[in-house]
């Protein structure tokens, strides 16, 4: 008898999202999907698809282990999709709302993938990390840009669990729209001066550039299927997607370091900063 492959895929609450995009794709490929969210009631759509829906927050130990007694002993796939995005200066970034976003974006992954490693070794499945091409250091992004999986792909490739990592560039979701924002600023007394003073001069001018080009943004469902097209072909362990990936795949790396920063400061428009004395 032929047994459908499993997956589980994080961050599917939001109908507009990758994750959900991802879970239909999968479905119509003949998998069992299971779909997580904080809130159940929100995923309706997906259990009409076809889903199993079941509570998850990725930050919850209790919430972990119920879902690896739900999945049992068999896995395929793993995707951690769930997270959050914080933008702003570092210098100006609370220390305990960035720990709350390491626990989402990072601790938390890292924790449903060693509980559930023993399904999807025993499987031979595959790890998908949605990453960002925030990795590549664009400012204003420090706090978002952290999570590198090429460390447990070299790790587990010996016990046959694929590790895939996602550098995301643009895809129409709730979070490019800034529909779920999450602000991790610091009180305002204790903000650096620079930052107080030209900041927020820079951030409308950044904020409206990001809405013009998120109106170029690829569709979360034809970036879903490229993901998944991609776990198919057993070769790939990296790959870029999105409205503008191919500069950060291509050009990205062969650029040097100081014209890598020139680009950035232009086109994030940090050069309009200036010291108190200016």
């Amino acid at each position: 008898m032929h047994t459908k492959k499993i997956a589980l895929i994080t961050g599917c609450s939001d109908p507009t999202s990758l994750g959900a995009a991802l879970a239909l794709d999968l479905l119509a490929r003949g998998w069992k999907v299971y779909a997580p969210a904080i809130d159940v009631e929100t995923m309706s759509a997906l259990a009409k698809a076809g889903c199993s829906v079941l509570p998850l927050d990725v930050t919850n130990e209790d919430h972990i282990q119920g879902s690896a007694r739900t999945i049992g002993t068999k896995l395929d796939l793993l995707i951690n999709n769930a997270a959050v995005e914080g933008l702003g200066p570092l210098l100006d970034t609370d220390p305990s709302q960035l720990h709350e976003m390491y626990r989402i974006n990072m601790f938390g992954p890292l924790r449903l993938i060693q509980v559930l490693s023993n399904a999807l070794i025993g499987s031979r499945g595959c790890v998908v990390n949605i990453g960002s091409v925030g990795v590549y250091g664009l400012p204003f992004h420090g706090a978002y840009a952290s999570i590198l999986s090429d460390v447990l792909r070299r790790e587990t490739a010996p016990l046959g669990l694929r590790v895939i990592t996602v550098e995301l560039a643009m895809v129409m979701t709730a979070m490019l729209r800034g529909e779920n924002p999450y602000r991790a600023d610091l009180p305002e007394a204790q903000r650096s001066p620079h930052f107080s003073r030209w900041y927020s001069t820079i951030a409308p001018r950044y904020r409206n550039d990001l809405v013009e080009l998120s109106k170029k943004a690829m569709p979360a469902s034809k970036a879903a299927k490229q993901i998944i097209d991609a776990i198919d072909n057993e070769g790939s362990l990296k790959i870029w997607i999105g409205t503008m990936a191919w500069i950060f795949r291509w050009m990205w790396p062969y650029l040097s370091t100081a014209r890598q920063d020139k680009i950035n400061r232009d086109l994030l428009h940090v050069n309009m900063l200036k010291t108190k004395a200016d």
